[in-house]
């Protein structure tokens, strides 16, 4: 077991942040990841209709609207890819058995 955990150890000294990355720059990064889900969050319960009063002010009072639009066609045509790609399987899957 020993070999193990200094390989582990090891290989965890060569995945290190490097010097030159700095703590903003991963804070920067890990908001506007955090913004982006919080706008995929607004958009998802609004298209499924489950969202409650209080996550609703609180969601428009840190929204940004610029974006708002975007994200919701970008998950609307999602959505709607998922839907005719399962549709298309199951239709295509059964066309062909209507010969045999």
């Amino acid at each position: 077991m020993r070999p193990v955990l200094t390989t582990l150890y090891m290989n965890l000294l060569l995945f290190q942040i490097p010097a030159w990355f700095d703590d903003e720059d991963i804070q920067a990064k890990r908001s506007s990841i955090m913004e982006f889900l919080r706008l995929v969050r607004i958009v998802l319960s609004s298209f499924f209709g489950v969202r409650n009063s209080a996550s609703h002010e609180a969601d428009i009072a840190n929204v940004n609207f610029v974006l708002l639009p975007f994200v919701a066609v970008f998950l609307a045509v999602f959505i709607g890819a998922i839907i005719f790609g399962f549709v298309h399987l199951i239709t295509h899957s059964t066309s062909t058995m209507q010969g045999f």
